[in-house]
């Protein structure tokens, strides 16, 4: 994802920026309120932990870009060291709030999963 994260700091006018991941459904509106306010002057990284490891959705400051470019330039493209260098803090979510959608059987598990929250709505 790093590409993707360099392109948005890069051509953003923003602060801060929001990233998500388009394959996780079930991401809440409270947890997004959470990773934007854990965000300080003095934080240039908030991260959604998942098992112990960095994750979607997190939060950049637009000064991270220096060191997305550094990344990118050895050829480390990994999430998890972004994390550690820019000294990002981290907010828990529900397990059921980073679910992704991967596979064919993900997919089916996720239509299952609607079909039972709009039977109870």
């Amino acid at each position: 994802p790093l590409g993707g994260i360099y392109t948005g700091l890069k051509t953003s006018r923003a602060d801060v920026i929001l990233f998500l991941a388009c394959d996780m459904p079930w991401v809440s509106v409270q947890l997004l309120r959470r990773v934007a306010r854990a965000i300080s002057l003095k934080t240039e990284a908030v991260f959604t932990k998942q098992n112990r490891f960095a994750g979607f959705p997190f939060a950049l400051r637009v000064t991270a870009l220096a060191q997305v470019e550094r990344q990118i330039g050895t050829g480390d493209f990994s999430l998890q060291t972004l994390a550690r260098n820019l000294q990002g803090k981290f907010v828990r979510a529900k397990m059921s709030e980073l679910v992704d959608l991967d596979t064919p059987d993900d997919l089916a598990q996720a239509r299952r999963r609607l079909k039972l929250v709009v039977r109870k709505s």
